[in-house]
């Protein structure tokens, strides 16, 4: 199987964009787990569920999607070896 090989500069500009989200996806469940932790400890839940909501809405999803479209892109851009290739 074939598979397009793309430039270095725009592979390594696709790995930093996946990385980037990808960090930024921990960093926002991070915040989650804070907000979490906050209701637990009694903070009003008017204030901590509608955060939450936001979040997850504005941030979570779509930088999960970019990380994986972009994941899905790499992967497709690279020439894969298997074992019994590369003997």
């Amino acid at each position: 199987m074939q598979s397009t090989m793309l430039p270095q500069t725009w592979r390594n500009a696709l790995v930093a964009v996946h990385v980037g989200a990808s960090v930024s996806v921990l960093g926002t469940d991070l915040v989650l787990l804070a907000l979490g932790i906050a209701s637990v400890g009694g903070a009003d839940p008017v204030t901590i569920y509608p955060a939450a909501r936001m979040i997850g809405a504005w941030l979570l999803t779509p930088l999960a999607l970019i990380a994986l479209a972009t994941g899905l892109a790499y992967s497709a851009t690279i020439r894969m070896r298997t074992a019994r290739q590369s003997g």
